[in-house]
This record gives structure tokens, sequence and C-alpha cells, in this order.
């Protein structure tokens, strides 16, 4: 068993600490710095896209600016679930029981 519930298709975690960095659930295991630093404003505004026009990418906006675009497939994920990403959206979750903002 994988220890992930099968109706979740994916999601984002953000971890706001010394550094920002963030992980893809359900295609990564480790927690990366975002390839743009984002903000440095108190107040963050976030704009976060699932984008299948080609492919399956996750597009995050900080304050207005572009600080990942990321590519979600077999090659770019180290999860053998990585597509369920393709699954269509039902809910869009926020757990309080993970958030540091």
């Amino acid at each position: 068993s994988s220890g992930i519930n099968a109706e979740y298709g994916g999601g984002i975690v953000i971890r706001f600490g010394k550094t920002l960095d963030y992980r893809l659930w359900v295609c990564s295991t480790l927690y990366k710095v975002f390839p743009t630093t984002p903000s440095t404003a108190t107040k963050k505004l976030w704009k976060i896209t699932l984008d299948r026009t080609a492919g399956v990418r996750l597009i995050v906006h900080c304050n207005g600016e572009k600080v990942l675009n990321a590519r979600i497939s077999a090659k770019t994920c180290d999860w053998p679930q990585w597509n369920r990403w393709t699954k269509k959206i039902g809910k869009i979750q926020f757990r309080s029981s993970v958030d540091t903002a």
C-alpha cells in the first residue's frame, strides 16, 4: 500500500521557514527551493494554477510574479502515482493541521 488516500490527486506543500520551499505531493518526496525567490513582503498573495493544456504543469505566482512552473510527469516525479494529477478536480483543501503561514 502506498499510504496515500486514493481520492487525492496531488497537491503542493509550501513551507514558511527561514527559506520558502515547496514539495509537490504525489510527485516529489523532497522539498525544493522555488526557482524564482518569492516576494519578501510580509503579506503574500498566492495564485496556484493546474495547467493541462500540454501535459500537466503546476504554476505558482506570489504577489503577481511567477515563482514556479513545474512539469508533472513520469520523468519529473519520483512517485509512481504521479498520474493522479490528471484526475478531475473535485475539491481543493487547505489543511490547517500543516498550515505554517
